[in-house]
């Protein structure tokens, strides 16, 4: 999500387990981690679409000259390499402290 710049997205994806890891029991939590993850396969490719396709309405609804509603649509779209790098960070630390919380204290 963070890749292609779904920023709000990408930070549900990483907070909903960590909300659930609270919630839920270990072995429950890792079934509803699996389907999120299921989901999320799913229906990526749908959700950046219907993203993809706001972020163009929206530059046809504000910018009537052509060269600008370009330059908005290619500064919107693509890809981040930053985001990506940033998410997959944060997704390691999540799910560090989520191992970390299911191990117990004595084998570390």
């Amino acid at each position: 999500m963070f890749y292609r710049k779904m920023y709000s997205g990408g930070v549900i994806l990483i907070v909903l387990p960590v909300f659930l890891d609270h919630i839920l029991p270990g072995a429950l939590f890792l079934g509803s981690g699996l389907l999120i993850a299921v989901a999320c396969g799913l229906f990526a490719k749908s959700w950046y679409a219907e993203h993809a396709a706001r972020r163009i309405g929206k530059a046809y609804r504000e910018f009537e000259d052509p060269r600008i509603r370009q330059a908005y649509i290619e500064h919107a779209g693509g890809v981040s390499v930053a985001g990506a790098v940033f998410g997959f960070l944060t997704q390691v630390a999540t799910i560090s402290v989520i191992i970390l919380d299911i191990l117990p204290l004595e084998r570390l």
